[in-house]
């Protein structure tokens, strides 16, 4: 091994250290043109100090431009996972993040006069450096430091990757031999030598495109490669177009391999798995290579293959030649260039740039990009003149100032030109093509023949030599991946984890249903609400804010300048007006409204600012860039109007008459700009009436309707989003003061007509989260009391002079006040301010992000106080029933009640609209057909059909390696769970494990009091109640189940490392009583403390680490306190073997449906749609309905119970969709009970009559929650209720009121069309 080079950028002051001792030190500040030679080793170091736009300053985009590392996809997080990366020239790279600790230097004062003036040069060199100076208050002594984040040191693999030579560890071997295989006879040889020979065999495809997604895909070749390294690859365009009966007689051998091995492993399991599919019409469920990845504990991200590879095994990259072929010698000879924007260069879009970027998406499929320039090769030997850019630029539409960024799309307009002037007869006159013969001589005319069948496609040009040399080495480090992490792990933790990847890719094959009318329907609901809540919180906020501005005068009366003020323009600002939407005219000569000048600014002063456009522009366009006529325009005003500025007031002379305002000219303006919003606000609002659902109104610029959508969206960028983390605190500051009389109220208790005590803020209780808002008040009263003399002087005082939390508020965001001095200076050189620490702690009170605090003043605080207080009902009957009566910006309870509900509403309508309703459930969908007999869909794209999403699933994603995915976080009581329907013939079964956590800790720690209860079919919580705590209620039922969740909430506070101080807070219990029930828990439950114990010991024991159930490797991190690891080493390791068995569980329902191995259920479909954790949704065919329990009882509940010895109990759902559903109970083996509301009830039976369901069944008995029977019939295929409900509960919306129905779910994802009736149906066998 040749020289060790430490490889950084800037000061090597941090670097002198032992572990680099007799390692070469490269710095590329000094030596920028430095190269990487074969046989050398290199530590990487990054750079902190560099931005994220500053390559030259970063070591790693220094190797990247001159050294190829061969992962794609991974940047230099992802390859400081890696033990190191060797690349195809023999170079060794080992790239490392420092991590620092803090420095101190001691400097005399002759030094710090030198190094303080160069603050911000000298912290590019040392990181965070500061220069301070004090005084000693010993010594009374001044003092000088340089403080600066030095380098710690290096890890153990670091210094191991320079001194030790055994750590460079062999790479693994090459493939030993493979047949590109096109005949019969080849094809039978080879699958004869794969069916006799027992190994593991890595499995591969090359395709154009993806499976499912293109009409166009097409599948080149598969690669087979076994353990012993031989392998082969079956050209399988060949056998397509030129030999048919191959192609059949492949298929046939195909699938007896895939009989045999249905364990094949691939990389990304689930694109093979839709391929094979297209192929066999048949579901081959592949091991995947990637669990490595997730038994190793490297979860956060998908990785490549290559990546995977090269990480553990040690090897090269393979594919390089292969890539230059596709990626650049290919697209060059079709006229086309791919263009990557490399990721340091990427910036925040616009929404402009998105909008226009999902528009190009949305013209063609197609994203390759064409540089027209590489078109001018043609030669014109057919006689026919080719196009010249320019001419081809008409045709296709593209300019040519566009054609020299070389960045175009490939569109089929593109190809269709291309293709009509010949262009691709004469691809040989491209030097491209000279290159590729040079390169590839050997298969020049395999070139031919697939160029001639498919120009311009790269991937289907590439002829099966080369193809399939690289096809077989991915599926050679395929095998060798899995038989590597076999011998790292046991197989069952291999199965697991393998498994739980596999049911991800059952995932996305399936897809979801969906109700596209119910969603729009849904949608424009939401929408409504949306706008309506939006508006009156706006009200609300505008009023407030000019409330508090007091007398400001009649500005509007002022001759020129008050209308101009009065529609919120900055009139010193020509350039803000002018170009504001309410004068730009396109149709006017000028580019802007003469009509509108005269008006607002009166004849003679409009026709002068229409004479200096006409003298510097001509004509002012909305994005234009001419500053002088904006220059002219300010220049004429400011001497017109002979503006006059003061601190607290500023006047105007128009006409030799001075009009004086009673304020500082920037306060007027940001009044007039407030009315101006609040008139546009009220316009909305009254076209908008809570109870009649419009979906459009007109607008108030124009006559034009705008969408409720569009309406939501102007209000958030045009008048003010207060909802946004950047504005809500202002919001909540003027919500709380001006509530702040009903909040002490609802506090202690108090009606709104009894009078307040005077000492009322003390008679509150700061306890608990819900009332930090009143320390809060104490904080700035203190802060108050402090500053009294500062804030006097704001210039805020007067408007908030009896309001001292709003004073506070404004002198510290908007005056820069309650700011203390860090000491040390900022990146501009100035000295660094901070927050003073009480000042910290209400901003960290009322953040967004930790708006537990007062969620419930401003959420529901309003509405509870008006029902406590409403004795008659009148005024809640007022707040359900005729909500528009109700002024919020009135000064009464009812106010903050109907403010509540339309702060809160707006939030959660938004959420639907925005995550779910016009988020997950669009952003996935697709135009699909209905399943075919194997319940999948197999069409994604056109515009016929119906709606599927296909939702992304991160199986073994989390730390804990638990699953990620957006459906996750759709609530529970959510109706737009409605959204996920089924298809004819198919029933959505949910079924969600009964306490998995609890129940597997039980069962792995063997704890005998809980495995006890389990056996008895006790619930644990009610029995240690009943038994320990309250044995003198042991037979009050009602009673034992409200406790249940006290004792539920202790036991899994302690599984989650919870102190008993918090635990006592969350149960409302005294410590010391709260402290008793828990010593006497553990006291019975030995086994789960004990276990408990050993588990946060072994996490103290590693740090970083916490132990599995099945001994693969979790990383937590190693940076937390004791306390942490601790509490991690215990909940975490609930947390992934609950929920990785589980996941093996619900697969094992899906798996044995697809071989059709159980005996009941044979042939019979079951697909899964979701997985949350606990809980699985399945579609099954109806026809099954008997049967489905004890099936998942079978192959989840024993499966797991004799593999891991854990009994897991589950809750068994079935219904139309996924909210509808009815809780079933087996009776016996022909009688199934079904219990929930009626619609769901109806919706079921629906679905049980449609003649796709095949079920042949009678109905026993229909009974209300009483046990009374209810008469019913069965016409037409419907299920029809002959009877009326005399239940006050059971309407067709439950709640008489949006209001009341929205805070009785409490906020629970709003409500559309709620049903609380009970029913029970009983249903048998013919």
């Amino acid at each position: 091994m040749g020289e060790t080079y430490l490889v950084f950028y800037g000061s090597d002051i941090d670097l002198d250290s032992d572990d680099f001792k007799g390692v070469k030190k490269v710095n590329l500040r000094e030596v920028e043109d430095f190269n990487y030679l074969p046989g050398n080793k290199y530590i990487i170091l990054w750079n902190d100090n560099a931005s994220s736009e500053d390559r030259v300053k970063q070591p790693y985009y220094h190797v990247t431009s001159r050294v190829h590392l061969g992962p794609r996809g991974e940047g230099f997080y992802d390859l400081t996972k890696m033990d190191y990366l060797l690349t195809r020239e023999g170079i060794l790279f080992k790239f490392v993040y420092k991590t620092y600790e803090r420095r101190i230097q001691w400097i005399e004062k002759e030094e710090y006069d030198k190094l303080y003036p160069q603050s911000i040069l000298i912290k590019d060199i040392l990181r965070n450096a500061e220069v301070r100076t004090g005084i000693g208050k010993k010594s009374n002594k001044p003092w000088y430091m340089l403080s600066f984040d030095g380098f710690k040191g290096v890890g153990e693999d670091v210094k191991k990757f320079v001194n030790d030579e055994s750590y460079i560890k062999k790479p693994a071997g090459s493939i030993k031999g493979h047949k590109i295989i096109r005949g019969k006879e080849d094809i039978k040889r080879c699958f004869e030598y794969f069916l006799r020979t027992n190994q593991f065999y890595g499995l591969d495809y090359e395709t154009n495109s993806f499976p499912f997604d293109d009409p166009e895909f097409f599948v080149m070749g598969v690669g087979i490669v076994g353990m012993d390294g031989f392998g082969a690859y079956f050209d399988l365009e060949w056998m397509q177009t030129m030999d048919l009966e191959s192609w059949e007689y492949f298929k046939d051998y195909f699938r007896k391999f895939l009989d045999k091995y249905e364990d094949s492993v691939t990389y990304n399991n689930a694109f093979e798995m839709k391929v094979t599919y297209l192929i066999l019409n048949k579901i081959n469920l592949f091991d995947e290579a990637s669990t490595i990845n997730k038994l190793d504990g490297v979860v956060y991200k998908r990785f490549s293959l290559k990546y995977t590879a090269m990480k553990n095994l040690y090897v090269s990259s393979w594919d390089d030649s292969f890539e230059d072929l596709t990626m650049k010698s290919l697209p060059k000879l079709f006229g086309t260039k791919l263009f990557k924007r490399e990721a340091w260069r990427k910036k925040k879009k616009t929404k402009k740039e998105e909008k226009e970027e999902e528009d190009e998406k949305n013209q063609s499929w197609k994203l390759s990009h064409v540089e027209l320039s590489e078109l001018l090769w043609i030669k014109d030997e057919d006689d026919k003149k080719r196009l010249t850019p320019e001419e081809f630029s008409t045709v296709t539409g593209f300019s040519i100032e566009e054609s020299k960024k070389h960045c175009y799309r490939v569109t089929e307009e593109f190809i269709k030109v291309r293709d009509e002037n010949n262009y691709s007869r004469y691809y040989k006159n491209n030097y491209a093509w000279d290159e590729i013969c040079k390169e590839y001589p050997k298969n020049i005319s395999e070139f031919e023949r697939l160029i001639g069948k498919y120009f311009g496609y790269s991937y289907k040009c590439i002829p099966a030599e080369i193809l399939g040399e690289y096809c077989c080495k991915d599926s050679y480090y395929t095998v060798l991946l899995k038989a590597l992490a076999l011998k790292r792990y046991p197989k069952k933790a291999w199965d697991c984890y393998n498994n739980n990847l596999r049911l991800e890719a059952l995932l996305n094959l399936t897809g979801i249903y969906v109700d596209e009318d119910l969603r729009k329907k849904m949608y424009d609901y939401s929408a409504f609400r949306t706008a309506y809540g939006r508006l009156n919180v706006l009200k609300f906020f505008f009023s407030e804010r000019i409330r508090r501005f007091g007398d400001m005068g009649s500005i509007k009366d002022i001759p020129e300048v008050g209308k101009a003020m009065e529609l919120g323009m900055d009139v010193m600002n020509s350039k803000s007006f002018l170009l504001s939407s309410y004068f730009i005219d396109e149709s006017s000569d000028i580019g802007v409204s003469r009509d509108r000048l005269r008006d607002v600014f009166g004849e003679d002063l409009g026709k002068e600012i229409e004479g200096i456009i006409l003298r510097t522009c001509y004509r002012i366009e909305k994005s234009s860039r001419s500053r002088k006529v904006f220059m002219e325009t300010d220049k004429f005003l400011k001497s017109r109007w002979n503006i006059v500025k003061a601190v607290d007031s500023c006047s105007f002379r128009i006409n030799g008459v001075y009009y004086r305002v009673p304020t500082s000219y920037e306060s007027a303006r940001e009044f007039c700009e407030m009315k101006s919003k609040l008139r546009i606000i009220d316009h909305y609002l009254s076209q908008i009436k809570f109870d009649v659902q419009v979906n459009e109104v007109k607008r108030h610029d124009s006559d034009d309707m705008i969408s409720m959508e569009d309406l939501v969206g102007y209000l958030d960028e045009n008048i003010h989003n207060v909802l946004s983390p950047l504005h809500s605190a202002s919001f909540k500051f003027l919500y709380l003061n001006r509530f702040w009389e009903y909040i002490q109220r609802y506090k202690l208790g108090i009606s709104d007509i009894d009078p307040l005590p005077e000492d009322s803020m003390d008679k509150i209780s700061r306890e608990g989260d819900e009332n930090k808002i009143f320390i809060v008040y104490d904080l700035a009263k203190k802060l108050y009391e402090e500053n009294e003399v500062a804030i006097k002087r704001s210039s805020f005082y007067k408007f908030f002079k009896d309001d001292i939390m709003s004073l506070v508020f404004n002198h510290a965001f908007y005056e820069g006040g309650l700011k203390k001095s860090s000491g040390r200076i900022d990146r501009s050189g100035k000295q660094e301010m901070v927050y003073l620490k009480d000042m910290k702690e209400i901003i960290s009170t009322i953040d967004p992000k930790y708006d537990v605090s007062i969620k419930d003043l401003t959420n529901v605080g309003g509405y509870k106080y008006l029902k406590s207080i409403d004795k008659e009902g009148d005024r809640i009957n007022r707040l359900y029933g005729d909500l528009d009566s109700i002024d919020v910006t009135e000064d009464s309870a009812d106010a903050w009640a109907k403010m509540c509900y339309c702060y809160y509403s707006t939030k959660k309508y938004f959420k639907l609209m925005t995550t779910y309703l016009k988020g997950i459930f669009t952003d996935y969908s697709v135009k699909s057909d209905l399943p075919n007999k194997d319940g999948i869909s197999t069409r994604r794209y056109g515009d016929e059909g119906v709606v599927k999403m296909y939702p992304s699933f991160q199986a073994l994603s989390k730390k804990s390696k638990r699953w990620s995915s957006g459906m996750h976080t759709i609530s529970s009581v959510s109706e737009t769970k409605r959204v996920v329907s089924t298809p004819p013939g198919y029933l959505l079964s949910y079924f969600d494990i009964s306490g998995a956590e609890v129940r597997f800790i039980s069962y792995e720690s063997q704890d005998p009091f809980m495995l006890d209860c389990y056996a008895r079919g006790l619930d644990p919580y009610i029995n240690f109640a009943a038994s320990f705590v309250y044995p003198e209620r042991a037979n009050d039922m009602v009673f034992l189940k409200a406790v249940r969740k006290m004792f539920k909430t202790i036991l899994l506070g302690k599984l989650y490392g919870m102190a008993n101080e918090t635990l006592a807070k969350r149960i409302g219990k005294t410590l010391e009583e709260t402290n008793h029930i828990v010593d006497l828990f553990f006291s019975k439950a030995t086994g789960l403390k004990k276990f408990i114990e050993e588990k946060s010991k072994w996490a103290l024991d590693h740090p970083g680490y916490v132990e599995t159930f099945l001994g693969d490797v979790m990383v937590v991190g190693d940076d937390d306190g004791d306390d942490k690891l601790a509490r991690l080493g215990i909940n975490q390791h609930i947390q992934n073997a609950a929920s990785v068995t589980l996941g093996n569980g619900f697969f094992q329902c899906i798996q044995n449906s697809i071989h059709g191995s159980d005996e009941v259920v044979k042939n019979g479909i079951i697909r899964p749609i979701n997985v949350v954790h606990d809980s699985s949704q399945n579609y099954f065919e109806t026809r099954l309905l008997f049967d489905i329990y004890p099936y998942y009882h079978k192959y989840m509940s024993d499966y797991c119970f004799d593999l891991y010895g854990v009994r897991y109990e589950f809750d068994l759902e079935i219904g139309h969709n996924y909210y509808d559903m009815l809780e079933m109970k087996s009776i016996d083996k022909d009688t199934l009970r079904f219990s929930g509301d009626y619609t769901s009830v109806q919706k079921f039976m629906k679905k049980l009559l449609e003649p796709e369901s095949k079920l042949d069944f009678k109905v026993n008995s229909l009974k209300d929650e009483s046990g009374v029977d209810i008469p019913f019939d069965i016409v037409d295929g419907n299920f029809c209720k002959t009877f009326h409900v005399n239940d006050e509960r059971f309407k067709p919306s439950i709640y008489s009121s949006p209001v009341e129905g929205f805070y009785k779910k409490d906020g629970g994802n709003a409500e559309f069309e709620e049903d609380y009736s009970e029913f029970n149906l009983e249903i048998s066998r013919k």
